[in-house]
């Protein structure tokens, strides 16, 4: 019950954040600069607030499915729903069927439900390889976190979250066909199936718990078939289109003019290095990501998590570029948002200690969730020269 309690206050809490914030976005219509499938008027209510941004596009995905022949405007593929991944929209679209919720009531439900599934499943596993005051400080952590709203809105973070949760749990106990069916649902939700892979076949390379031949063989046959699911999405969309190159080229309409992929961005974006915000966050990232991964106390989260929290961090570093959008990518680290796992439990001085750092971490957490919500997520003018969330 401990982790819902902690996931319900702060998911309160990130309501409050959001109706308070929408009182200032503005009416969204058709027609304007960016994709609009259910219009809302301006201050509107907290589920119509929820669907902003990625929710229209999944709202489209729910209603239309996926387009048959790409869009083509002045000669190039225009933005649609082939960038958008097809489990969390089903879901949505399955309670709505099952209990004739609208839409926006229906994301907000499943993203709420998947989010508090995950944070309790990250807690017990955590509870059970190291201490419940570990377990609780990275189930705050997380839930505290500057983008941790978009567990209760219309994006994909909540299901990734719990995917990957049970993906690290089942390979920490070696439960492998159960592990490539979450790698499946995952290759359907996010493109980020191919760090799952990475994690398994080093896992069986490190992992001592249960080595065999025949064992290790079967793990590193299921990273390698991991990664290959990374193109599951793309060889749907180009069968169901009759274009190879359907995805990839649905992902780069939202690159305009001289974009080019993400893969490498920060390292070749113009203006990057020169830009001391970038860069500096760019160097607090690996730093500390790196700092947490490499302490010993971090094999507390088990082995699983560890590798998962590194492996995803340079992944992410990798597969994307500069933009706000990395404040809700790094929500996917886990438990590796809390980097003290190894503070003293006693004698009781130290146990007094770490839970005042553990409030005071929260509390800074929550400080820049109001800034991430007002500032990003909810549209306030133009939407076209604002933060993408």
């Amino acid at each position: 019950m401990l982790p819902l309690a902690i996931y319900g206050v702060a998911k309160v809490v990130g309501a409050i954040f959001l109706i308070l914030a929408a009182k200032h976005q503005v009416a969204l219509g058709l027609g304007g600069h960016i994709h609009i499938e259910i219009p809302t008027p301006a201050s509107p209510s907290y589920t119509q607030t929820a669907i902003n941004w990625d929710g229209q596009w999944y709202a489209t995905v729910v209603r239309h499915g996926y387009p048959s022949k790409l869009p083509i405007v002045h000669g190039i593929v225009a933005q649609n729903q082939w960038a958008f991944f097809p489990l969390y929209p089903t879901l949505v679209k399955l309670l709505m069927l099952a209990v004739g919720w609208a839409y926006p009531l229906a994301a907000v439900g499943v993203s709420t439900i998947c989010g508090a599934f995950a944070v309790s499943l990250m807690h017990t596993h955590l509870a059970r390889t190291a201490s419940r005051f570990l377990a609780t400080a990275c189930t705050a952590s997380l839930c505290a976190f500057m983008s941790a709203p978009i567990l209760q809105v219309a994006y994909t973070e909540s299901l990734a979250l719990l995917l990957i949760t049970l993906a690290i749990r089942y390979l920490d106990s070696g439960q492998l066909l159960r592990l490539a069916g979450v790698a499946v649902l995952i290759a359907l939700t996010r493109q980020i199936v191919i760090a799952l892979g990475i994690v398994i076949v080093v896992h069986a390379l490190l992992s001592r718990r249960h080595w065999n031949r025949t064992r290790t063989v079967q793990q590193l046959a299921l990273g390698a078939f991991t990664i290959a699911l990374t193109w599951l999405w793309p060889t749907i969309a180009g069968l169901y289109t009759g274009r190879w190159d359907a995805y990839l080229v649905s992902v780069n309409a939202w690159r305009s003019g001289n974009a080019s992929p993400e893969v490498g961005a920060w390292f070749r974006t113009p203006g990057v290095w020169e830009s001391r915000g970038l860069l500096a966050f760019l160097v607090i990232v690996l730093v500390v990501q790196a700092a947490v991964v490499l302490q010993r106390d971090a094999a507390l989260w088990g082995l699983g998590w560890r590798l998962w929290v590194g492996v995803y961090s340079l992944f992410f570093l990798v597969a994307t570029g500069p933009g706000a959008g990395v404040f809700r990518y790094l929500l996917l680290c886990g438990p590796g948002l809390w980097p003290f796992p190894g503070l003293p439990g006693s004698p009781s001085r130290f146990a007094r200690l770490r839970v005042l750092i553990l409030i005071c971490w929260v509390l800074v957490g929550f400080s820049l969730q109001w800034l991430w919500v007002r500032d990003f997520f909810t549209i306030t003018g133009d939407p076209s020269k604002g933060a993408f969330p």
